[in-house]
């Protein structure tokens, strides 16, 4: 029982980072394509704009 809990908090908190991800993703992209601007894109990624740019890989 103990074992099964744990595994149900493991497989969560992979869901959790994988949508988290996959927002980052989305926004990078937005954000290279130019229909987004940095600051904007942080915003919604509650990031600020140099916590953004870092975890993107991307240059302010």
């Amino acid at each position: 029982m103990i074992l099964n809990m744990r595994d149900n908090e493991i497989r969560e908190e992979g869901r959790e980072e994988g949508h988290k991800n996959g927002i980052l993703e989305t926004l990078v992209g937005l954000v290279k394509d130019k229909i987004l601007d940095i600051t904007e894109a942080a915003r919604r990624a509650n990031m600020t704009p140099e916590e953004f740019a870092k975890e993107a890989g991307l240059k302010l």
